[in-house]
């Protein structure tokens, strides 16, 4: 969508900030190699508090094949619980906490 098709998104409103030299140079540096304009790393930090720097296609890659490999461990663990269930439902249990926190590790990974 075009910032002009939506008024709400128009950048209308100007702060200023004052940097000493060497924090406006690490602040710049910061901003380049998040990949996000000066203006936009400043916004983001300020209202967000943190920057989601912007990934490359090998860093994208890299995170979906541990993504996977995730899936196939969490795919693993509820196997192993349910060939266990009835003989040691002690070890199923924490078997079956290890898969959950594996699934909160997935779902927090995002692409």
């Amino acid at each position: 969508m075009n910032k002009k098709d939506d008024p709400s998104q128009v950048l209308t409103k100007r702060a200023t900030i004052r940097y000493t030299e060497p924090e406006y140079k690490l602040v710049k540096a910061k901003a380049e190699s998040s990949g996000k304009g000066f203006s936009d790393y400043c916004r983001e930090v300020t209202i967000k508090g943190y920057i989601q720097a912007v990934r490359n296609g090998r860093e994208l890659n890299e995170i979906r094949e541990f993504k996977s490999i995730l899936i196939q461990y969490k795919s693993n663990f509820s196997r192993i619980s349910n060939l266990i269930q009835n003989s040691d439902p002690g070890l199923h249990n924490e078997i079956l906490k290890l898969k959950n926190s594996l699934q909160l590790l997935i779902e927090k990974i995002r692409l």
